[in-house]
């Protein structure tokens, strides 16, 4: 059950707080987030999904976002899912949602996508020219070639100025 309003003060702070809800969930904005809400996403938490966006864009202070629902997005199998779609048109599809994917969907690539130490900022590339060495990142000017998930802290430690996830244990 929800606090009682003792004060003008308290009242205001959840009127704000209504109408930033509100915000982020109409119009079209830079950046839009839809969440799958066909019966198998919510079958799977969707409603969860969304609930942890909006907690999520609003810790975060991402006001350039929108937040949307929509149907079924025809896999099921991945449900929740959520569909990023960036001012440009690159979209972004996530599966197998949780609170802690939201957590860092938002915070790595709506609001940063720099690592925490500042050293390295991901970009999604389109075409580096090179189909048939993918998968394929590039650093700087380097690309590498045929990188498997286990390299990538191989590869990353190269260019840091600091141990890569020291201590990290990742399976292959």
């Amino acid at each position: 059950m929800a606090d009682k309003i003792t004060s003008p003060d308290q009242l205001k702070a959840l009127a704000q707080k209504a109408k930033a809800d509100i915000d982020l969930r109409e119009g079209r904005k830079e950046t839009q987030v839809t969440v799958h809400m066909g019966t198998c996403g919510i079958a799977a938490g969707a409603r969860d999904i969304v609930a942890a966006f909006m907690t999520e864009l609003s810790a975060n202070g991402v006001t350039s976002a929108s937040l949307h629902q929509s149907g079924c997005a025809g896999l099921c199998e991945q449900e929740p899912m959520a569909t990023v779609t960036l001012a440009g048109g690159a979209t972004y599809r996530y599966g197998l949602l949780d609170k802690d994917k939201v957590h860092t969907i938002v915070v790595n690539h709506l609001v940063g996508g720099t690592t925490e130490d500042r050293q390295f900022s991901l970009e999604i590339g389109r075409c580096f020219g090179a189909c048939g060495l993918a998968p394929v990142i590039m650093v700087d000017d380097d690309v590498h070639h045929r990188v498997k998930p286990k390299r990538v802290n191989e590869i990353l430690a190269q260019y840091a100025e600091e141990p890569v996830l020291a201590g990290s244990e990742r399976s292959a």
